[in-house]
């Protein structure tokens, strides 16, 4: 390696490998992590979204809890409020479904 001393690249060379390995365990703890916030806030949304239909004796069509559910959970990762996302995805799904 150009400005290096033998001993520093010889160094270098497994080091790099280490770091890189290190980085990428790192970040995949990351996104795993974010991937279990993802799943509980959505088991979260499904359960209150089964509530409130059955609360108003009502059955939600095929498919429109995991809409409104994928919905609400884009809206939060994007940084919309609470309110604001499950206003928006109230409305989406309101107009998708017809409802």
């Amino acid at each position: 390696m150009p400005g290096l001393s033998k001993r520093a690249a010889n160094t270098w060379l497994w080091v790099a490998p280490t770091l890189i390995s290190l980085v990428l365990l790192v970040g995949a703890e990351a996104v795993q992590a974010q991937s279990n916030d993802d799943l509980v806030v959505e088991r979260l949304c499904l359960a209150g979204f089964s509530a409130a239909f059955q609360a108003a004796g009502k059955v939600a069509p095929p498919g429109m809890s995991a809409f409104t559910c994928s919905c609400f959970l884009d809206q939060i990762n994007q940084g919309s409020g609470l309110d604001a996302a499950q206003s928006t995805c109230r409305k989406r799904a309101g107009d998708r479904y017809r409802m």
